[in-house]
């Protein structure tokens, strides 16, 4: 099993999640847990232009990640526009 290295925007955005929407939250934890087991499930995409990165989509949020065979880091989340403005 893949260690889950979560970056400080991520982290941020889930405890804002924790207080305002539960249940996107247990939704996106969900998908982690899932990511970690199986980095490239059916619904992920390979993102131009970042070498390594990956996404997948969870309702409205998106989860932009990377991984190894040891370690999965989690690099954003948010909603699509919010993180097409960080990746650039």
């Amino acid at each position: 099993m893949r260690e889950i290295d979560i970056h400080k925007q991520p982290e941020r955005f889930l405890e804002f999640l924790l207080k305002s929407d539960k249940v996107s939250l247990k939704k996106i934890l969900k998908e982690i847990d899932n990511i970690c087991k199986y980095p490239r499930p059916v619904d992920s995409r390979k993102l131009v232009g970042f070498k390594g990165y990956y996404r997948v989509r969870i309702g409205k949020y998106r989860i932009v990640y990377k991984f190894n065979e040891e370690i999965l880091s989690i690099l954003f989340i948010g909603k699509r526009d919010e993180i097409y403005e960080m990746l650039h």
